[in-house]
């Protein structure tokens, strides 16, 4: 389908900004926020987290351990509509890491999917990848 529209553009910009912000201020609420209440996510690790809640969780964990401390910066690389009311994005992410098993920079390259609700937007699918490195 087409490019999208100036309004779903900046909606998709706002949805990759709360991410972003959410991981930088450590807040695992605010992260899983953003999905569908049945939304899903696989991380880094392989774990596929279903719903909202189990999405929270998970981040509300990995923000006291692994990922304590770090930062976040993403970037959308593509959009494209897969219908009327489902979005298709690729986005990268750089999470700098001041230490422990993912010390330094990391980074991903991810692919979420939207779904409208009429009155937005709701990731319904986040599949996040560790880049191999070089």
């Amino acid at each position: 389908m087409d490019e999208l529209t100036p309004h779903d553009r900046t909606a998709l910009e706002s949805i990759v900004a709360k991410l972003a912000q959410a991981w930088n201020a450590a807040d695992g609420k605010r992260f899983a926020s953003v999905f569908a209440y049945d939304g899903d996510q696989v991380n880094i690790m392989g774990e596929q987290l279903i719903g909202r809640d189990q999405i929270r969780e998970r981040h509300e964990k990995i923000f006291k351990t692994v990922f304590r401390g770090s930062t976040n910066v993403l970037k959308i690389i593509s959009a494209r509509y897969a219908a009327a009311n489902v979005i298709v994005a690729r986005i990268t992410s750089t999470v700098a890491v001041p230490n422990g098993e993912f010390q330094g920079e990391l980074h991903t390259i991810g692919s979420l999917v939207l779904r409208s609700t009429g009155s937005g937007w709701d990731v319904i699918l986040f599949h996040n990848t560790r880049v191999a490195s070089d």
